[in-house]
């Protein structure tokens, strides 16, 4: 049942990219676009905030937290797309090295969990909230680097060396 709700907010993520990908230019250059995005983010966040606590295996996350999560994620994207955001090289960085993050964190989770005392954890959240995202985004820094970077850079010299190979002829 969890892939299932996966799958949805997936295909959730695949719409919002297929709209801002295929944004028309006229809709782009729209006034009230930065207006509009920043109050479909705050209508997002509030809806977030206001929303019940759900575990990953409840059947409303996608409710309660997908639809709210991916209106923020449009709404900035509606921000961003209109060009009234500074680009800031860190944040640029760090949606360089978003894959890699993505692949390790639940390790890091997983293994901060049961390596930290159990008392721990439940008495100082936001610090054990800290120490895994730091954590987490060191080992994923390191693997952006050391994996994903040249795995990437080998993927596109192989692609560009068979380019002209036909795999299904006609």
């Amino acid at each position: 049942m969890l892939q299932t709700r996966t799958s949805i907010e997936f295909i959730y993520g695949m719409a919002i990219a297929f709209f801002y990908l295929r944004l028309p230019s006229f809709i782009r250059q729209l006034r009230f676009l930065p207006v509009a995005g920043l109050g479909l983010s705050l209508v997002a966040l509030v809806l977030l905030w206001m929303a019940p606590p759900v575990s990953a295996y409840s059947g409303t996350r996608f409710i309660t937290a997908g639809v709210p999560a991916g209106f923020l994620i449009l709404g900035l994207l509606l921000i961003e797309v209109s060009g009234k955001l500074p680009v800031s090289k860190i944040l640029f960085y760090f949606g360089g090295i978003s894959y890699s993050l993505y692949l390790v964190h639940l390790l890091i989770v997983k293994w901060m969990v049961e390596a930290l005392p159990s008392g721990f954890t439940s008495d100082a959240p936001f610090v054990t909230l800290g120490l895994i995202t730091g954590v987490s985004m060191i080992v994923a820094i390191a693997f952006h680097h050391v994996c994903e970077r040249p795995v990437m850079h080998y993927s596109k010299h192989l692609s560009m060396r068979n380019r002209d190979v036909v795999i299904f002829p006609h």
